[in-house]
């Protein structure tokens, strides 16, 4: 097998096409690199021919571990790491044999890219001894700005809006949040965005966790929203809800504290990263129903508080990266494995490429 010449390949799994926070990333990615000329086949099986740069999607270790393994010389590897599935997986035996595969696969890569700095802490626990890179994903997607949000308004009265996105998936926590919204007085509402289809099994947990709690007046499942309408639905939330059981970079908090929402997640993976206990939000415990209505009581109570943490929340996002700095950073790491980074302008390192990240 010889390499292809100057081609990228990006491999996946599952649909490239669902809103996701890994799929949005992957895009831009693609998008940097075709300014630059440099056109990306994304695939979800390894082709016969290796490319000079491949580039695997964490969620596609399984197909990509081989075609890595057997890669010729002169040609690059780069894992790109929006989570790792040993991380989500369901059970003790499932998360060993996904940590092994993680392993084997991380020593035949020569860089890793990864959307949070927590990853990166994960990465060096496991004993990887490449290059990484941390660049997280932007905090302006196609939705109108937090000052020109269509519907913008800011509740500081009794009522308080909740607005959780995630898609319907075990790790994100939504049954407990759920729980957590029966616990609390009927003034307080919840709009859950994402998609519901992804694990049926679990979106019948949730919706069945509804009618228990009888909460059906209190909760609308809006579905999946397009990235042009997510703007006002963030300007119409008085507060953003995430109590996911792990995060590796959650795209959609970035988002909520760039439009001034206060959090209230858990203090999981990268979420820590994003958001101060106390400073723009709450950060509760995985898994317990309890702190976490606790956390929203407090919102709901204290209007003062509210605002406070509103205000932390819009310069927390305001700091963050945008996706024009995401694209920019991308685009020279890969130019430079294509050795073509000379023929581009040369341009400082930024903030958010941070090489060599340590524990």
């Amino acid at each position: 097998m010889e390499p292809s010449g100057g081609e990228v390949t990006l491999l996946v799994a599952g649909e490239p096409d669902l809103l996701t926070g890994g799929n949005l990333y992957n895009r831009h990615l693609c998008a940097s690199l075709a300014s630059a000329g440099v056109q990306v086949a994304v695939t979800t099986t390894p082709s016969a021919q290796y490319p000079q740069v491949v580039i695997v999607d964490s969620i596609a270790i399984s197909q990509g571990f081989p075609w890595i393994a057997a890669r010729p010389a002169g040609t690059a590897a780069v894992a790109l790491l929006h989570m790792l599935p040993s991380l989500h997986a369901r059970s003790g035996a499932a998360r060993l044999r996904w940590r092994r595969l993680e392993m084997a696969f991380l020593r035949r890569v020569d860089v890793a890219v990864v959307a949070g700095q927590d990853l990166g802490r994960w990465l060096h626990r496991l004993g990887f001894v490449g290059r990484v890179h941390t660049i997280p994903p932007g905090k302006d997607g196609p939705q109108p700005p937090p000052d020109a949000a269509v519907g913008h308004r800011r509740r500081w009265g009794e009522e308080l809006r909740l607005l959780c996105v995630a898609n319907w998936f075990p790790v994100k926590g939504l049954h407990v949040l759920i729980e957590a919204l029966a616990d609390l007085p009927g003034d307080v509402r919840l709009d859950l965005v994402g998609d519901p289809a992804v694990d049926p099994a679990y979106a019948q947990q949730v919706r069945e966790a509804i009618r228990r709690y009888h909460l059906e007046d209190r909760v609308r499942v809006a579905g999946v929203v397009p990235p042009e309408e997510m703007g006002a639905r963030y300007a119409a939330a008085d507060a953003f809800v995430l109590p996911s059981m792990f995060e590796g970079y959650p795209t959609a908090l970035a988002e909520a504290l760039w439009f001034g929402l206060p959090v209230v997640a858990t203090g999981v993976g990268g979420i820590s990263d994003l958001v101060s206990g106390g400073v723009e939000g709450f950060l509760v415990p995985p898994g317990r129903p309890r702190p976490l209505a606790a956390a929203l009581r407090r919102l709901r109570d204290d209007p003062a508080l509210r605002r406070r943490l509103a205000a932390a929340a819009a310069v927390r996002g305001r700091s963050l990266p945008s996706w024009s700095e995401t694209r920019a950073a991308l685009q020279r790491l890969i130019l430079s494995l294509l050795g073509q980074y000379s023929s581009f302008p040369a341009r400082s390192p930024d903030v958010i490429l941070a090489p060599d990240v340590g524990p």
